[in-house]
């Protein structure tokens, strides 16, 4: 009776341990978010305060100092900042219907953080839309076609 009840028990603990571990190891790295959030939400407060710069490198008082800012398209803006030997990449670009995006990845942990920004088409204000942290992970088991 005691082996029944581990072949029953067996493949449900072996399911709970996956989602575990799926949750610790394909999610964002969260030292990462602590590293790119703030630099995030200065940004954004900043456009939201006082429009898009001519630059990223003309907002102040950032918590990281940008390097290589340039503009390779019209409304994108690309930059990059140093943390710890870590690379971080940060993208400004417009997308269609007034949206604004802020977004910052970590190339080696494959984590980042975006923020979204929307047109107030009467005012022309930007306002806050959403922030979220994402993993771009998709090897071993974080592959989409294990879940």
């Amino acid at each position: 009776m005691k082996f029944l009840g581990w072949v029953v028990a067996l493949p449900f603990m072996s399911l709970m341990l996956f989602v575990v571990l799926r949750m610790f190891l394909c999610g964002p790295d969260q030292s990462d978010v602590r590293v790119m959030k703030p630099m995030a939400e200065k940004i954004s407060q900043y456009i939201i305060k006082n429009g898009i710069p001519e630059s990223l490198k003309d907002i102040p008082d950032l918590p990281y100092k940008l390097e290589g800012c340039n503009k390779p398209q019209d409304n994108v803006e690309d930059c990059t900042f140093f943390v710890k030997d870590y690379r971080y990449s940060l993208e400004l670009y417009e997308m269609g219907g007034g949206d604004l995006s802020i977004r910052i990845k970590n190339r080696a942990t494959k984590t980042g953080v975006d923020i979204g920004l929307r047109r107030n088409n009467k005012e022309s204000q930007w306002f806050f839309v959403e922030e979220k942290s994402f993993s771009s992970k998709r090897s071993g088991v974080c592959s989409p076609m294990k879940q």
